[in-house]
């Protein structure tokens, strides 16, 4: 593996800049996809459970038309050993990175498989990482018209995002007092909240438009007995009530829109990362998941506790209870 010494400098708006062969060049990575433990994840955020970090194995595919590619780069006036395919992974806890592949396109064949391997502590980390695909100019070029010219330009480019997906910790609890069920309207006696916000299917940060509210004692007992099998279950079910009413209101944002699910994976936002890993976890499409978030509740319920797997934690809590 050949390491660059040059920087890759990014920048969103250069794909609008009038470069010959752009438009070819910059959808060329389009289908990139990572394969972790043998599940296949398509570019943009890739939620695992927590148990699945650190991976056992992973690969880059890299898919693209060789010879249009190839085509493009010389339309440039640029030689395509001069362009280069970089991976490079970041640390989300840890600030480091790494180049895992560097290579001349001249030297490429599609489909190419790459192992996502590293000698740093980057990929065990159970917080998960980053890993970023560039097409990108190797070396200087003499400056002419409609062509890059600094080494380091990327052309293209794609990520992922790989993290843990932990609901409750992500949506922390808020202690449920009497003035906050008076200010929601609330009964008196109520023990949960879920309040989700109208922009959910915008946000950068889910936690931005979700307030998961608990009853103050319960908080308590939460906290004082955090192994026992009771107190387990109650969390996993607040974390079963959390995935439901955001992925209720999720699909009813999307209805009232006129919208549907494959909308959310084409931008790319977090919320498509919930619908991602409950349809994976219960062998269903994303679409049945909207669908049973329309109309069907009880429906919609079991793909979430297939995901959290409450019934195996269910199951422990009542043989203890007496």
């Amino acid at each position: 593996m050949t390491h660059t010494s040059a920087t890759i400098r990014s920048s969103h708006s250069f794909v609008s800049r009038p470069f010959v062969g752009i438009e070819t060049i910059d959808r060329s990575l389009d289908l990139v996809e990572l394969v972790i433990d043998g599940t296949r994840f398509s570019q943009g955020s890739v939620n695992l459970s927590p148990s699945s970090l650190p991976f056992k194995s992973a690969t880059l595919e890299v898919f693209f038309d060789v010879a249009g590619l190839e085509h493009a780069i010389e339309e440039m006036g640029i030689r395509t050993d001069q362009i280069h395919l970089a991976c490079i992974i970041y640390g989300t806890i840890i600030a480091e990175s790494e180049v895992i592949f560097d290579s001349p396109v001249s030297l490429l064949e599609s489909p190419l498989t790459i192992p996502v391997e590293s000698e740093s502590l980057i990929l065990e980390s159970p917080n998960g990482f980053d890993l970023r695909v560039f097409l990108y100019l190797a070396k200087n070029l003499k400056r002419r018209a409609l062509r890059p010219s600094d080494a380091g330009t990327w052309l293209a480019h794609t990520q992922f995002s790989v993290s843990p997906f932990t609901s409750l910790s992500r949506f922390a609890p808020i202690p449920l007092d009497p003035t906050i069920r008076a200010a929601f309207d609330l009964p008196a006696t109520c023990m949960t909240y879920v309040n989700v916000g109208e922009a959910l299917n915008e946000v950068d940060a889910l936690d931005e438009e979700v307030d998961v509210y608990v009853d103050s004692g319960i908080l308590r007992l939460l906290e004082e007995n955090p192994t026992d099998p009771l107190c387990i279950y109650i969390q996993v079910d607040l974390v079963t009530l959390t995935l439901i009413s955001v992925l209720t209101k999720s699909s009813q944002l999307l209805q009232s829109g006129s919208s549907d699910v494959s909308d959310l994976a084409t931008r790319r936002v977090p919320i498509s990362g919930i619908y991602e890993a409950v349809s994976r976890a219960s062998v269903v499409s994303q679409s049945d998941i909207f669908s049973a978030a329309i109309g069907n509740p009880g429906k919609l319920r079991s793909y979430v506790e297939t995901f959290v797997k409450t019934t195996l934690i269910a199951s422990a809590a009542l043989r203890t209870v007496r």
